[in-house]
């Protein structure tokens, strides 16, 4: 399970477990990643495009949903 930031962490090593996760075959690791996202203030284009596929090809409904409700956060708007 992936846990929220903390505060020293570095945005980009907190990036590369989220993105680990998204791309993990376990939908509840997938689910984990994408809730980490939340009350995040960055991301990075290779996160937007991850969810962007998720959102629409995931075999798990909860992920696929929870996809797109991370893409209309603001974070992800590039």
């Amino acid at each position: 399970m992936i846990e929220q930031r903390n505060d020293d962490q570095a945005p980009e090593e907190f990036l590369r477990s989220i993105q680990t996760g998204l791309e993990s075959s376990i939908a509840e690791q997938r689910l984990s990643a994408i809730r980490a996202l939340d009350n995040q203030k960055f991301s990075n284009v290779t996160i937007l495009r991850i969810l962007e596929r998720l959102a629409i090809n995931d075999k798990n409904k909860a992920v696929r949903q929870a996809a797109n409700t991370a893409l209309r956060s603001n974070t992800h708007r590039y």
